[in-house]
This record gives structure tokens, sequence and C-alpha cells, in this order.
């Protein structure tokens, strides 16, 4: 099954976000995708770089910033592969983005 990992993190906590913890977020990364595990995924651009796209009454609404006002915004995402939600949990247990405050969303991709 595949999951889609969503990095998340508090604003405010942005500053711990040295270079040195980044180096160690990307070698995670690496490693996971080295292990055949990690399918696809990269860092985003801050929410400040966001634009979000609505329709309402067939008229299209276009907003800088994220498409919803909260306290955590999203950092990135990675695809991966387990055979379940214990194996993906285990799998993403092991990212640096803890030590840093953040929190990763695990959602089962849907086959269509």
């Amino acid at each position: 099954m595949r999951y889609l990992l969503i990095y998340t993190d508090d604003p405010s906590l942005a500053s711990g976000w040295d270079d040195e913890a980044r180096a160690s977020a990307y070698s995670w990364i690496e490693e996971v995708n080295r292990s055949g595990v990690g399918l696809q995924g990269s860092p985003v651009r801050p929410t400040a770089d966001a634009t979000t796209i609505k329709i309402r009454d067939g008229e299209l609404i276009i907003t800088d910033g994220p498409y919803a006002e909260t306290k955590d915004v999203v950092m990135g995402f990675s695809i991966i592969a387990a055979a379940d939600l214990d194996e993906a949990v285990a799998l993403t247990k092991g990212h640096p983005i803890f030590d840093e405050g953040g929190a990763i969303e695990i959602r089962p991709i849907l086959k269509l």
C-alpha cells in the first residue's frame, strides 16, 4: 500500500530548522529512497508563497497564502510503500522532524 506523509511544523518553531537539522531530514529521506520504500517527495516553499484557488458560484477566486488558517503549516511530503499502517508508522517515527517539534500526518493513498 502507498502512504502520503505530510510533514507539518509550527512556523514559530522554524528557527530550529538550521542547516544541520535540514541536512538530517534530507539524509533520512535519501536513506528511505535508497531502501526502495520511498517513492517520491520534496520540501515545499513557505506558506507565504502559496496560492489557493476556489470556484464559488461559478467564479474563480484566487487567494495568496495557505488554504486554511492553522497553527501548523505543510513543509513537505513523501510517498512511501509499506505493507500496512504499522509498517508506515515504524518507518516514519525515525524522521528528524520530531526533533524540531514537527509532526507527520500519514494518509493511505486510494487506488483509482
